[in-house]
């Protein structure tokens, strides 16, 4: 059986304690103790100066799951839920898609919060490895956040989501289908995908549009476009402001002087 809660403390004394209760990991008074009993032994850990508090799946956490406890097991809950809030060790929060009732405490009990970001590596990989694959067709397990540009720089078309990602996708000039996560903070995906596809560079499919027939027949038609996939390029690179942090310090330098 696959262990709930994993804590590892890394060579730069950071300690990642990740929980995953699928789908949405909702906690309980075991997992909560779990999380307690964690940070209590990283509090008395030398080699520990920090921890990182995270998840598996798409939800950082959809609050708690009293189901068959009552009462009594909020209140058991709560109390160890005081334990946590005394960890004297700083944790910080890495928060992906939603953190709601519960969920949002647990984030917020944390000392800082940063976005984290959901990724499946292993997602449908052995299944599709396993498989007769069309010639040319390039299977990658995951890909190294260093290598990212060369494959923006390489793909005739990518396929994302519209979160931070579209600048990079702008800056490469690469054409797009974008996707955007319908449950992302204002809905700013939405907003994202919009500017791209305004300017010709990028072609939208709303999230509960997407399915495998859409997908292949949006993918077939601009791979067999090539005027419009060079037109999209030259539009997305049109977006891009890779003079941006330069432009910034300018202006930084001319307030200051």
């Amino acid at each position: 059986m696959k262990e709930e809660l994993t804590v590892d403390v890394g060579e730069d004394r950071v300690a990642t304690v990740e929980f995953d209760r699928p789908p949405n990991n909702h906690f309980d008074v075991e997992l909560i103790t779990a999380l307690a009993d964690a940070y209590a032994a990283l509090d008395e850990d030398p080699t520990c100066r920090a921890i990182v508090l995270c998840s598996t799946g798409r939800h950082f956490c959809a609050g708690a799951n009293f189901t068959g406890t009552g009462d009594a097991g909020a209140q058991a809950l709560y109390a160890q839920a005081v334990r946590m809030f005394a960890a004297a060790t700083p944790v910080v929060a890495a928060v992906q898609g939603a953190a709601i009732g519960g969920g949002l405490g647990l984030a917020l009990s944390a000392d800082f919060r940063v976005k984290g970001t959901y990724h499946s590596p292993g997602r449908d990989y052995t299944e599709l490895s396993e498989r007769a694959l069309p010639e040319g067709y390039d299977l990658r397990e995951y890909l190294d956040l260093e290598r990212f540009g060369d494959a923006l720089a390489a793909a005739d078309l990518v396929v994302a989501r519209a979160g931070g990602s579209v600048f990079e996708i702008a800056a490469s000039g690469t054409p797009a289908i974008l996707v955007p996560y319908p449950h992302a903070s204002a809905d700013h995906q939405t907003a994202n995908a919009r500017w791209m596809a305004d300017a010709g560079a990028a072609v939208v499919i709303s999230d509960h549009e997407l399915d495998a027939s859409r997908l292949a027949k949006e993918v077939t038609e601009l791979l067999a476009d090539k005027e419009r996939l060079a037109a999209m390029a030259r539009a997305s690179k049109g977006l891009a402001r890779p003079e941006a942090a330069r432009d910034i310090a300018e202006e930084l330098l001319k307030a200051a002087a």
